[in-house]
């Protein structure tokens, strides 16, 4: 009786010790467990009325209280079916939320519509079709802006610069090429893995291209975007096995694995992903691969189209008219933002605006915000640099 009570206790024992106490800790936790205590959440209306969480860290882990030091502001947004976590996944010397903050940013951390740190509306309940009736479209033309003009009228700041990784790239190429009021309050962007064009990625995206818009609403629903492994597997057999982990985090069978993450992590990871998109917006996603023009949401017919834009095809994002200052770092292991389609975007861009372009050979979509050795270190340090160099006219910082 003594070994078997010793032999349960050591089972149970193993499996505490295995847990990483990261595992499970929202945004809020794990910024206080590594010691950011000065993390505040606020929230943020937009004209379409979705009330969106938004987080700043004002102030890095050693910096006083009552410091006046003033501060460059940096908002970072997030990419496809993740959140403002992503920032902060690692640890202090390997997250770049928490690098920022210890370099005196005051960085802020966006959240889209529909991920679980933006689930409200001032008239939609989240149960509703309604609420869940947008894509990337919206986030470019409702989320941004209203999260730049509330952070710039919170700091009393002129403008800030945007760090913005996979679906938060394309926000930024849709937003800053059509509303010239927001761009010109940002005089950097930072681009991780950008995407305008997908019609060279591979994965789950071009599997669910292959089929219409009736039928994946008829799969997915008209809500939020939770597929389970038993529908996966139904739609593309065997697709679990494709990618370590791939079922247990869609993620991953969407953007693809990499050897840059630190797999003890694993676990952290996929306890804060997916985070929550709508059906709709992945329908959008998967059109971008049906396609090789960066364009709006196609209703799937001309009469729809006429009836949502006044002609029988999606408008095109005009990339010529994109102007904001940025840096592009892309990777030869990214099955979402696929190389070709970058290399595409570059040409479309016009000359002026790429301050710098890093192709870096053996990195992968999620290595930009999860990657832990030190390749995924010198990117941060080069995403510093970048930002650092940014000279602001009034001379309150270098």
């Amino acid at each position: 009786m003594f070994k078997l009570i010793l032999l349960l206790f050591s089972v149970f024992l193993r499996d505490v010790i295995l847990i990483d106490p990261d595992t499970g800790l929202d945004m809020e936790q794990i910024a206080i467990s590594k010691g950011y205590l000065s993390i505040e959440k606020h929230f943020v209306t937009t004209e379409d009325g979705y009330i969106l969480g938004v987080y700043r860290i004002p102030r890095g882990r050693n910096e006083p209280v009552d410091s006046t030091q003033p501060k460059k502001v940096v908002l970072l947004q997030h990419g496809l079916l993740d959140s403002s976590w992503t920032w902060v996944a690692n640890f202090p010397t390997s997250s770049l939320g928490f690098i920022l903050a210890d370099n005196s940013y005051d960085v802020w951390f966006g959240n889209s519509r529909g991920n679980f740190y933006s689930l409200a509306h001032t008239t939609y309940p989240v149960d509703s079709d309604q609420f869940w009736d947008f894509t990337w479209d919206e986030m470019a033309e409702y989320d941004l802006p209203a999260v730049i003009l509330y952070i710039l009228k919170t700091t009393g700041q002129q403008k800030l610069s945007y760090v913005g990784h996979s679906q938060g790239t394309i926000q930024a190429f849709a937003c800053f090429s059509e509303n010239k009021t927001i761009a010109s309050l940002v005089d950097r962007a930072i681009l991780l893995a950008p995407v305008a064009y997908a019609h060279h990625s591979t994965g789950l995206m071009p599997l669910l291209a292959d089929l219409d818009i009736d039928e994946l609403f008829l799969l997915f629903g008209l809500r939020e975007f939770l597929p389970d492994a038993s529908l996966l597997q139904k739609l593309v057999p065997g697709i679990c096995e494709w990618v370590e982990w791939g079922c247990e985090d869609i993620l991953f069978l969407i953007v693809g694995g990499s050897n840059n993450l630190n797999q003890s992590r694993i676990e952290v990871y996929i306890s804060e992903t997916p985070a929550g998109t709508s059906v709709k917006n992945m329908v959008h996603w998967a059109q971008s691969t049906r396609s090789d023009v960066f364009q709006k949401y196609d209703y799937g017919s001309a009469t729809l189209n006429i009836l949502h834009y006044g002609q029988p095809t999606p408008p095109a994002y005009n990339l010529s008219n994109y102007d904001v200052p940025s840096a592009l770092y892309y990777g030869g292991n990214d099955i979402l933002a696929d190389p070709t389609d970058v290399a595409a975007l570059l040409g479309d861009l016009p000359d002026n605006v790429v301050i710098q372009s890093l192709f870096q050979p053996g990195f992968a979509h999620l290595d930009y915000t999860w990657g832990f050795d030190d390749t995924a270190k010198a990117v941060y340090a080069n995403v510093l640099k970048e930002l650092n160099s940014v000279v602001i006219l009034n001379n309150k910082w270098k």
